[in-house]
């Protein structure tokens, strides 16, 4: 008894194809990940990547571009940019709830954005649907 004991304890199972315990991880990119901070907005919305754009709380902003406002707007460094303004005019809102209607029409799209909300009481922004387009 007393030697099968010491054969378990001693005893490594040999590592599986799906363990990742020789794999490196892949090096840290800084650079890159600098070039795709200072992308332009233009750049940004022609790459598939979401957009965000914000439901604001306070109706009375206005756009740093065209001094315009409405129900959505944008962030940018300068301030905030209505959809018009930017060039996302044309997108139509798609309510949160239906994910396979949301991923098939994200995938035929050109553009996307995620439309945000921020909630006062969980303090945090979030998720109200897609801006396909």
């Amino acid at each position: 008894m007393r030697d099968r004991l010491v054969e378990s304890e001693t005893h490594q199972p040999e590592r599986g194809p799906c363990d990742r315990g020789d794999v490196p991880d892949p090096p840290l990119d800084f650079a890159s990940a600098y070039r795709e901070e200072t992308r332009t907005l233009a750049e940004k919305a022609s790459l598939a990547s979401d957009l965000v754009v914000i439901r604001p709380l306070n109706s009375e902003w206005k756009s740093h571009l065209c001094r315009g406002n409405g129900d959505l707007l944008m962030t940018e460094n300068p301030g905030p940019a209505c959809l018009g303004s930017v060039g996302l005019g044309g997108l139509e809102f798609l309510p949160a709830g239906d994910a396979l209607l949301s991923r098939r029409v994200k995938a035929k799209s050109t553009t996307c954005a995620v439309v945000v909300n921020f909630s006062r009481s969980r303090r945090r922004y979030e998720r109200q649907g897609t801006m396909p387009g």
